[in-house]
């Protein structure tokens, strides 16, 4: 068996979709004579926290953590700080004053500092100085025989770099999103700091011995920018999913009297907005009013503020549609599948980017989970890879977000398909057998036979 150092910020008691492409590729590395070896924070109660998947990272599978500063960060300035302030009572109020002030000070001080200094990431100051000494440890401990790092956080790619820099190993880095072609992430941070985003991008690049990527718009335009290095080092290696996890029974109690449900997983933020879904649901109300007792939402994950600095509560409210759509905070993935296999229609959210960089927007990883469910999927995107893959899988109808009345009439036919139980998806099962992750982890694997015998 020949042994692999994985280099992943994000991993159990972390999940969501941050560590879900890397958990499949553990699952079924040591199928292909790969053993992995995992570098990672010592925090992992981040982004999504879900003890259960500890229980799904095989046994063969050592992990090594390195020291994370956020950990001591939160303990200084615990993100309850507000809460246990306005549950105080007024004395106690007053009398902590001042330390609530010098608290938000301090946090106003740690933001500015994150969006000039923390490049490419806050995880770049707070973690990968340690992942450096923790991950030279591990390789010689473990004799690892090359090095495979996953973003984002792109700090994890530096991280790869200097331990192949020190190790002198094979270094594969794999791009979930793109780095400084993202349109999502440049509207983040300040313009000045780009041009140093990508001059690290570049150092990256050129130090890697193979660049994956989960879409083929990535993979052209880093072929585009880096030219001078040769083509067959950018490879496509998507996204997919896991038979497997589709063998969870439906427990949903359903009757055929039940209304008709629509069902989003996942996170919901910035771009990916349902807004457009809500504003269709009002005017389909509006006019026939006897479907709002045929139709209920589920929105199931995390949620954040969108671009026009709203949450779904501001959007709820506004529309009046509090009633119809029910909010669910992050469930572990067993549990989210079956909310998904509980769905008539799948929501798929990917929102509106611009035109010129939507090429390079990756694809959201729920839509490889959608695909088993056998459920019409209903996807909110702008022509781009999520439609392609849509329209090519056939897994439902893709609308541009700004197409408010087309969602109103697929809903309206939707509910009448319902209603005569002729609501259904023929999907094209040889498309969708593509994904399938025991097949991409092999393809992954060859690409490490190949780098050890080059």
């Amino acid at each position: 068996m020949e042994k692999v150092l994985v280099i992943s910020y994000h991993f159990p008691p972390s999940g969501g979709s941050k560590t879900r492409r890397l958990l499949k590729f553990l699952k079924y590395l040591p199928q292909f004579r790969w053993t992995p070896i995992v570098l990672t924070t010592s925090g992992g109660t981040g982004f999504g926290f879900d003890p259960s998947l500890l229980k799904v990272v095989p046994r063969e599978v050592r992990v090594h953590r390195a020291f994370d500063l956020s950990s001591l960060l939160k303990r200084i300035l615990p993100s309850s700080d507000r809460e246990r302030f306005s549950r105080a009572n007024p004395g106690t109020r007053n009398s902590n004053r001042l330390k609530k002030l010098a608290v938000w000070l301090c946090r106003q001080a740690l933001s500015w500092t994150k969006k000039w200094t923390a490049i490419p990431d806050v995880f770049m100051l707070v973690w990968a100085p340690f992942a450096v000494s923790t991950g030279f440890r591990a390789i010689a401990r473990e004799k690892a025989d090359l090095i495979y790092s996953t973003a984002p956080p792109f700090s994890n790619h530096i991280v790869g770099v200097c331990l192949k820099k020190i190790t002198k190993k094979p270094l594969i880095v794999d791009f979930r999103d793109a780095w400084t072609a993202n349109p999502v992430r440049r509207r983040k941070y300040p313009t000045a700091r780009h041009p140093i985003e990508l001059l690290l991008e570049k150092i990256v690049i050129r130090n890697a011995d193979l660049v994956v990527s989960t879409t083929d718009g990535m993979t052209q335009d880093f072929r585009r920018r880096y030219g001078l290095e040769p083509a067959e080092k950018f490879v496509t290696l998507p996204n997919g999913y896991d038979r497997e996890e589709f063998s969870i029974p439906d427990k949903a109690e359903r009757n055929k009297c039940h209304k008709m449900r629509i069902v989003h997983t996942g996170h919901l933020r910035l771009e990916r907005s349902p807004k457009p879904l809500l504003i269709a649901l009002r005017r389909l109300f509006d006019e026939q009013p006897n479907l709002v007792d045929d139709l209920e939402v589920y929105l199931i994950g995390e949620n954040q503020p969108f671009l026009d600095g709203k949450n779904i509560a501001d959007y709820l409210n506004e529309l009046g549609l509090e009633s119809v759509v029910k909010l669910i905070s992050h469930v572990p993935q067993p549990e989210a599948i079956r909310y998904q296999m509980s769905a008539d229609i799948l929501l798929l959210v990917i929102g509106v980017v611009p035109p010129e960089e939507i090429s390079t927007y990756g694809v959201a990883s729920k839509v490889f989970d959608y695909m088993l469910a056998g459920r019409p999927v209903l996807t909110l995107a702008d022509p781009g890879p999520v439609s392609e893959l849509v329209e090519r899988t056939q897994i439902g109808p893709a609308f541009a977000p700004s197409d408010i009345e087309g969602i109103k009439q697929y809903l309206s036919d939707a509910v009448k398909a319902f209603r005569r139980g002729r609501l259904e998806v023929k999907s094209n099962k040889e498309e969708i057998d593509r994904y399938d992750f025991r097949q991409l982890t092999g393809q992954l694997a060859e690409k490490f036979d190949a780098l050890l015998r080059s």
